[in-house]
């Protein structure tokens, strides 16, 4: 992550670190998910919610994850 992150851009930097947080978040949910609840997604699956989390960050102040999904859309 720290080697990637300095041959970023540094307007992209905050963007790139909250996508980190944000893709580690959803990887645990899904270790938790698969732990606890016996329920399980495929990778794929797990994929496509991404965007959809990303969303709701930015909704909930993530500023910095904005300019990454305008970038992608």
């Amino acid at each position: 992550w720290q080697s990637t992150r300095s041959s970023i851009p540094k307007c992209f930097r905050c963007s790139f670190d909250s996508l980190v947080l944000l893709v580690s978040w959803m990887v645990w949910k899904e270790r938790n998910r698969r732990t606890f609840d016996s329920i399980t997604k495929t990778p794929s699956q797990l994929v496509a919610l991404i965007p959809e989390e990303a969303d709701a960050w930015i909704a909930a102040g993530f500023r910095c994850l904005a300019s990454l999904t305008a970038l992608a859309t």
